[in-house]
């Protein structure tokens, strides 16, 4: 674990010193992220999501279990959905750090 996350502060030591590289997209998918979230703040809130201390998602499982299956279904679910989105956009944070340990480390 220690391993990764050297490299990984690598990564973002290498995002600040290069402005050519792909940290800027890392950083724009990192912010979209959280304007997505903020966005959807009151639908999240209905089923027992919320962001609390350090950007931290808390999930209170009462409120959860009460919700209706349709606010599940438009946030989780299909094309287009919530889930569906912050996925892309974390698949793209991955995809960025992987090329830049590949890059690193040779691999």
């Amino acid at each position: 674990m220690e391993g990764i996350l050297l490299t990984f502060i690598g990564f973002a030591q290498h995002a600040d010193n290069s402005p050519n590289s792909n940290s800027r997209d890392v950083l724009r998918d990192a912010v979209w992220m959280t304007g997505m979230t903020e966005l959807s703040e009151k639908m999240l809130f209905k089923i027992g999501i919320s962001v609390g201390k350090g950007n931290k998602h808390e999930l209170d499982e009462e409120t959860l279990k009460k919700a209706d299956i349709h606010s599940l279904k438009t946030l989780f679910t299909g094309y287009n959905s919530f889930a569906d989105k912050v996925s892309m956009r974390a698949n793209s944070i991955f995809n960025a750090v992987a090329f830049y340990i590949a890059f690193c480390c040779g691999r």
